[in-house]
């Protein structure tokens, strides 16, 4: 009753005598579980204990490769360092209230934890830890953790910074402070809850590029510059608080949002084929998809409250997300009517993308930096007006580009650094050719300049050192 020694003193010196078998351990005896008790016992899938445990040793279950759960009881107080490091094989894990010190590293390589419930962060109540004290230190949190649930204390500076995979934080009723950097560059993070929250500090949210929703709740009297920056998915905003928040703004809740919704008003979201949408004021907006289909036909038309929606905007940053690596090689925009800022920016695998006729707008940088973009085509009778400053700006394989004769704008270097493109037709209504618009178009030999012109801005065709002919049209000015 008294011994320190291992449990596998029973069947030799060592984890590796225990019988392939043995899968349930059942300890009936109250008090404490040793240091390094069940360490290397890697066979054993479950432990359950009859009675109260008050205290679990360093390296207590250290290296039990096969262990999937641990029912940790109210009455536990303590828990060593490295207590369950190594369980390779641990899913889930719920941390009493009653424990007063939770050791260092304590599921440190626990590289299948996916879910955690703690009582507080870090080494005690009063600690300034962040939750990678759990582990092995910054950087080391597992890329399986998806579920953080926090139940009291709060959330200290840089608290889970860079937790690159969480994808879903909730702060219950007893956490009432978030701050400053304190879930910055969670890229994955989509769903945050902060149901007693007072106080969210400076950037605490900073570079959150998949947080797809926000309630503010009635508690919450601050939040601090830039605590959204860079949360390029946050298109609904729900403002229970009775802070001022407005739609637009830099850094703030509001920048990419498209609704803000106090209490008393319901967004208008529809889910059609995995696509998720928002209605307001009249006009639809894409707002969600979570599909991993290398092809993306985006739906001709949905319903929402009984209404049918022909046409919806494609929202800012729709798909650009620094930590992820979209596997989407083709896309078919079918009745999109605008698509936003950089909302295709970066896909590196996107190859065609096929425009309806219902496009109109075409946003700066929407497709910057799609490096294997081949194909870009247009329909001839399509309603496209404007092309943003280097909407197609690094497609460095897009070949041919062909634009409708309705195109009335094209901005700023919207094709510069297209090293393949060869041929472009511009459309009859262009006015103005804007300045570096195929700058550094190397294998551009052909390009069709409107009658309309009267203006090329300069560098407009930069390095153009396949170009042997142009024609410029006499009104010049």
């Amino acid at each position: 009753k008294d011994s320190n020694e291992q449990f596998s003193i029973i069947f030799g010196q060592s984890g590796y005598a225990l019988p392939s078998s043995l899968a349930t351990v059942t300890v009936t005896g109250e008090g404490t579980v040793p240091d390094y008790a069940f360490s290397e016992c890697g066979k054993i899938k479950e432990i359950n204990f009859r009675k109260e445990i008050s205290r679990i040793g360093s390296r207590a279950f250290s290296g039990c490769l096969s262990l999937t759960k641990v029912p940790l009881a109210d009455g536990l107080k303590y828990i060593g360092d490295e207590a369950f490091s190594k369980c390779l094989s641990l899913e889930s894990v719920f941390i009493p209230d009653s424990v007063e010190t939770i050791g260092a590293r304590s599921f440190g390589g626990c590289t299948s934890l996916k879910e955690i419930s703690l009582p507080y962060l870090g080494s005690s109540r009063y600690s300034s830890d962040g939750f990678d004290y759990l582990f092995n230190g910054f950087g080391t949190v597992p890329s399986s953790v998806e579920k953080v649930t926090l139940r009291s204390g709060n959330v200290k500076n840089n608290a889970f910074s860079d937790c690159r995979d969480v994808k879903e934080v909730v702060l219950e009723k007893n956490v009432s402070e978030i701050g400053n950097y304190a879930f910055s560059g969670c890229y994955s993070l989509k769903s945050i809850s902060l149901s007693g929250v007072t106080y969210i500090g400076d950037y605490a949210f900073y570079d959150c590029c998949s947080l797809a929703g926000l309630t503010i709740p009635e508690t919450v009297t601050y939040i601090g510059y830039g605590s959204f920056m860079n949360c390029y998915r946050l298109y609904v905003v729900r403002n229970y608080s009775s802070l001022q928040v407005a739609e637009g703004g830099l850094g703030g809740v509001q920048e990419y949002a498209i609704g803000i919704y106090p209490k008393n008003e319901t967004p208008e979201i529809t889910e059609t084929d995995g696509y998720k949408f928002l209605v307001r004021g009249g006009e639809a907006y894409l707002i969600d998809y979570e599909g991993e289909s290398s092809e993306l036909t985006f739906p001709t038309s949905f319903i929402s409250k009984g209404s049918r929606y022909d046409s919806y905007d494609i929202p800012k940053c729709f798909f650009f997300n620094p930590n992820r690596e979209y596997k989407i090689e083709k896309a078919t925009l079918n009745s999109v009517k605008n698509v936003g800022y950089k909302a295709f920016g970066g896909i590196s695998s996107l190859k065609t993308v096929e425009f309806s006729e219902t496009v109109e707008n075409v946003a700066e940088n929407a497709f910057y930096g799609c490096g294997s973009l081949s194909v870009a085509r247009f329909k001839p009778n399509g309603v496209l007006k404007n092309v943003g400053a280097y909407a197609f700006g690094g497609c460095s394989s897009l070949e041919i580009l062909n634009l409708p004769e309705n195109v009335e704008t094209v901005g700023y270097a919207a094709f510069a650094e297209c090293g393949s493109l060869k041929e472009v037709t511009l459309g009859n209504k262009l006015t103005s050719i804007e300045s570096n618009l195929f700058n550094n178009c190397v294998a551009l030999e052909k390009v069709g300049v409107p009658s309309t012109v009267t203006r090329i801005g300069e560098y407009a065709f930069y390095n153009c050192k396949s170009l042997d002919k142009i024609v410029l049209p006499t009104g010049l000015s």
